[in-house]
This record gives C-alpha cells, sequence and structure tokens, in this order.
C-alpha cells in the first residue's frame, strides 16, 4: 500500500490530468459555438454542454484544491495550489470567451 503523501501526489496528478482534458475539450467546443453554430436549437444544446464541461472542470479544480492539504511536502502543496490558482484563471476565461461566443453566435444567426 502507497503511504499517504504518494497517494496524494498521485490524486494531484491524475486530477490535473482530468482538468488539462476537460479545459481542452471546453476550449474546442467554445471555438465550436463560435465558427459554426448557426441555428438558435444548436446553440443552445452547445451552450449547455459547454456549461456543463465548464461545470464539471470547476468541481475538478476544487478537488484539486482539497487534496493540497493532503501532500506533505510542502513543495508540492505550494506547487499544486499554484495549479489549481492557475486553472481557476483558466476556467474564469473560459466562462467569458462562451459568453463571447454566445454573443456572436447571436448575431450572426439573427
Amino acid at each position: 500500500m502507497a503511504p499517504i503523501s504518494d497517494r496524494g501526489a498521485l490524486e494531484a496528478h491524475i486530477l490535473h490530468q482530468e482538468i488539462v482534458r476537460l479545459d481542452t475539450m471546453a476550449k474546442q467546443k467554445i471555438d465550436y459555438i463560435m465558427e459554426k453554430v448557426r441555428d438558435e436549437k444548436a446553440l443552445h444544446e452547445e451552450t449547455r454542454e459547454a456549461k456543463d464541461l465548464l461545470a464539471s472542470l470547476g468541481s475538478k479544480i476544487d478537488m484539486l484544491k482539497a487534496v493540497t492539504s493532503r501532500l506533505s511536502s510542502r513543495r508540492e502543496q505550494q506547487n499544486v495550489r499554484e495549479n489549481a490558482e492557475r486553472h481557476s484563471k483558466e476556467l474564469a476565461e473560459n466562462q467569458q470567451q462562451l459568453r463571447s461566443a454566445t454573443i456572436h453566435a447571436r448575431r450572426v444567426i439573427s
């Protein structure tokens, strides 16, 4: 059985990978909305899916923040905290880009 610290570090690593994957998917969805969506029904569906991705991303970021307290090394804690903050800022940017993409798509549809 792995020591608690190793489990925490492994969990943080896995969460980081999941966050990067979800972030990439969200960005692709936002780009798709901006470039390809040309009717209200598709816009509604794609926006809902993007919001779900962003909500899941936020949840994973919160989980990553919670893992920091279980890490034994101060250095690991600091690194994970910094990663979580960067991911939080990226999430806020993605949310803003989704708003902009939705507004752009509505203008094109009109």
